[in-house]
């Protein structure tokens, strides 16, 4: 994220690791995923097309 030089690359970045993330968790059947959005819904659909894509 520090090498990011705009908000556009770290939000791609962000996604990117918190994809890998979910689906690590995915792939150990975790009941459940909670996400704290705080109010950005875009990083939120971004996040779910990464995880359906």
């Amino acid at each position: 994220m520090e090498a990011a030089k705009t908000p556009e690359q770290a939000r791609k970045v962000a996604t990117e690791k918190i994809s890998t993330l979910c689906k690590q968790l995915i792939d150990y059947k975790v009941p459940g995923i909670h996400l704290y959005t705080m109010g950005r819904g875009r990083a939120t659909k971004d996040l779910l097309m990464a995880l359906n894509g």
